[in-house]
């Protein structure tokens, strides 16, 4: 039989473990609250950036589809048709508004990003018109930094989604004005 100082010891012992133990439930319960408290705050976090990208696409669409329409309208009137040199600055207009729509349907898909979930759209076309239309849009910087856009292609045809690749090489292009010119 056990001696009355070995139930003594064994039952410090047993009430050591005990505290020991509902202090570890305690610090469990305690870690369990800031996780859900931080998963909270990262699902309000995440509804207020898509409430904000939702808006922020319709303030910036709004305007921006009006633009496109006044330059619609300006590229198909009759009555008074524009010079050269304006006709090929409202299309640059045009081609411009169109690449911000685009931008925002991209910044309103990061959200699918994020889930896995982003589509690219396939096509075969002319790389060689994506550049010419990048390096018309990009030509005012380019000229004030005193670039040029030099470029050759031995298969001009592509098949890849023409929104992301251009998207790309405006990335490319205005990475390299940055470091060309330090800025």
């Amino acid at each position: 039989f056990p001696s009355h100082d070995s139930r003594l010891l064994f039952g410090v012992f047993c009430l050591i473990q005990i505290r020991e133990l509902l202090s570890a439930k305690n610090n469990l319960e305690k870690s369990n609250q800031t996780i859900t408290s931080s998963r909270e705050e990262t699902l309000k976090s995440y509804q207020s950036r898509t409430q904000l990208l939702a808006r922020l696409s319709h303030e910036i669409r709004t305007p921006l589809n009006a633009i496109l329409g006044f330059a619609q309208i300006m590229e198909e009137d009759k009555e008074n048709p524009l010079n050269e040199e304006r006709m090929s600055n409202l299309q640059l207009i045009l081609r411009s508004s169109h690449l911000v729509i685009n931008l925002i349907n991209q910044i309103l898909d990061f959200s699918k990003l994020e889930n896995g979930k982003i589509e690219l759209i396939y096509d075969n076309f002319r790389l060689s018109e994506v550049v010419d239309d990048i390096n018309s849009l990009l030509q005012t910087e380019l000229n004030g930094n005193n670039n040029k856009l030099i470029y050759e292609f031995s298969n001009d045809y592509v098949y890849a989604d023409i929104t992301k690749t251009k998207q790309i090489l405006i990335n490319l292009v205005t990475n390299a004005m940055r470091i060309v010119t330090g800025k």
